[in-house]
């Protein structure tokens, strides 16, 4: 379980991580043969967990890392090509319901995931981790052969939530230049064509 972690090792130290991995495992065993996905609820677990309590961005780090080893192991789908909506007609297009892929992973946090990530994965940490460097709205998905975090702003997180929620295309885009005015809605569209966040039609 403590290899699902990686992030967590390196902040907290090996002895530290195998005691909350103990614990979890102590309240939470295995259900079924396959390992993969094990460490759901984790994230609840470090929250709670009273050693940690001092620790508060233990549980999002937590969190962040079970977002990647799911998109890691989400199943395989065809993404949306640009293609794909030239064919469908404008007067179409707000009754449209465009879905996330699989491995689609939308996670907000006051802690700087990103960053604790880089500090993490030096060879030889340099410098201080700054906390304070305020929310953070990510998506983590797996384009290809491996897990990737893209850092999104918020009218984006926002419009990604709406349409992650199921609704349609002109609900979506109504609900999310009510609440940011200026969202660049085609800019949006190319962005996440290009990423292939959008699951094939």
């Amino acid at each position: 379980m403590v290899a699902h972690f990686p992030l967590l090792d390196a902040l907290v130290g090996r002895e530290f991580m195998e005691l909350m991995a103990r614990s979890f495992i102590l309240e939470n065993p295995p259900q079924q043969g396959c390992l993969n996905l094990y460490g759901q609820g984790f994230d609840t677990f470090i929250e709670n967990f009273e050693l940690a309590k001092s620790l508060p961005y233990l549980s999002d780090v937590a969190a962040y890392e079970i977002a990647v080893n799911n998109a890691y192991h989400a199943q395989d789908d065809i993404p949306l090509k640009a293609g794909d909506l030239a064919a469908i007609a404008p007067e179409d297009l707000n009754d449209l319901t465009l879905k996330l892929r699989a491995s689609v992973i939308l996670i907000e946090s006051k802690w700087p995931l990103l960053a604790i990530q880089d500090f993490c994965n030096q060879d030889v940490p340099q410098g201080t981790l700054s906390l304070d460097q305020g929310r953070i709205s990510l998506m983590v998905y797996r384009p290809h052969l491996e897990s990737k975090s893209v850092k999104l702003d918020e009218d984006e997180f926002y419009m990604l939530s709406s349409l992650h929620d199921g609704h349609c295309l002109g609900e979506a885009l109504d609900s999310t230049l009510n609440a940011y005015p200026d969202f660049d809605f085609q800019a949006f569209l190319q962005k996440h064509i290009a990423l292939e966040t959008f699951k094939g039609l």
